[in-house]
């Protein structure tokens, strides 16, 4: 499935590139032209989460540069069209702290992403009046290794959890399709893609995990915009099984630009931290993310 998705994106972009009136290239453009994907864990992020029933968070640093552009225009039915072609890299933290008291917040777990990305975006409108149509596709090649810090504690028993700690590492690629356009007001991402697994320690994770989401949004009200965000995927450490994320919030700022987001999240699947990969994990979360 991987295969065939770049293929078809790279044949897409051959042909555009061979119609294009005008090419322009471009170092440091500024912004994304593939925006993270909203409910997926493994994303770049800048915000902070709180499980409803426990006293851990999850704190995600980081952010993804696109370096290098090639931008493409033509005409189609009076309107401009664009396509671009990006290079950039990746570099998070997704951390769990322990929330205690005297505004104490130990660390239990981190897990660090760094890597390259390649992107492609192709607008276009119907007529020019109409809601624009978007194809994009993101491509990463990135490494993941996870840490145990201060180490587990358990608020009934006062004691801490012993975790032998050990080496957790990744390599892998991930590609990433999403066609966006607008129905009845309501703007809508669907997204398909999956997972290879180049290299791992432990070497219990399957080389191959799909992946597929739907994200949801009105037009603004006012300055606020609310929204809906599901990502699922397939992955097998014993056996095969299903990994849901959803968010439900409001972004203070238009859907595709930068701003603040308020959201009640729900996660049911492994858990995200590679320490504790093995662990089934189901939480309900209030979170804020900012967006860039």
């Amino acid at each position: 499935m991987l295969g065939l998705v770049l293929f078809v994106t790279i044949f897409s972009v051959i042909i555009q590139l061979a119609h294009a009136q005008e090419t322009k290239f471009d170092m440091a453009p500024g912004g994304l032209i593939f925006r993270p994907l909203v409910a997926n864990q493994i994303e770049p992020r800048v915000g902070l989460e709180k499980t409803i029933d426990s006293n851990l968070l999850t704190l995600n640093i980081g952010n993804s540069l696109d370096l290098l552009s090639w931008k493409t225009t033509w005409q189609k039915n009076n309107a401009t069209c664009q396509s671009e072609l990006r290079i950039g890299g990746d570099l998070f933290t997704w951390t769990q702290i322990r929330s205690e008291d005297n505004f104490r917040f130990p660390v239990e777990d981190v897990d660090y992403l760094f890597g390259v990305n390649v992107t492609w975006r192709d607008e276009y409108r119907e007529t020019p009046l109409s809601a624009p149509v978007v194809n994009s596709f993101r491509i990463r090649l990135a490494h993941i290794s996870a840490h145990t810090v201060d180490g587990s504690y358990d608020n009934y028993t006062k004691q801490f959890i012993y975790q032998q700690p050990f080496t957790y590492s990744q390599e892998f690629i991930d590609g990433i399709y999403s066609y966006e356009n607008r129905c009845i007001g309501v703007n809508y991402r669907a997204l398909l893609g999956a997972k290879l697994i180049v290299h791992t320690i432990p070497g219990t994770l399957t080389a191959f995990a799909p992946h597929y989401g739907l994200e949801l949004s009105t037009q603004p009200v006012g300055w606020l915009t609310p929204y809906f965000a599901y990502d699922g995927k397939m992955q097998k450490i014993t056996a095969w099984q299903g990994e849901n994320s959803l968010q439900l919030g409001i972004k203070m700022e238009k859907w595709d630009g930068g701003g603040i987001s308020l959201y009640l999240a729900y996660y049911q699947g492994k858990n995200v931290h590679g320490e504790l990969y093995y662990i089934d994990q189901k939480t309900i979360s209030v979170g804020t993310n900012l967006s860039f």
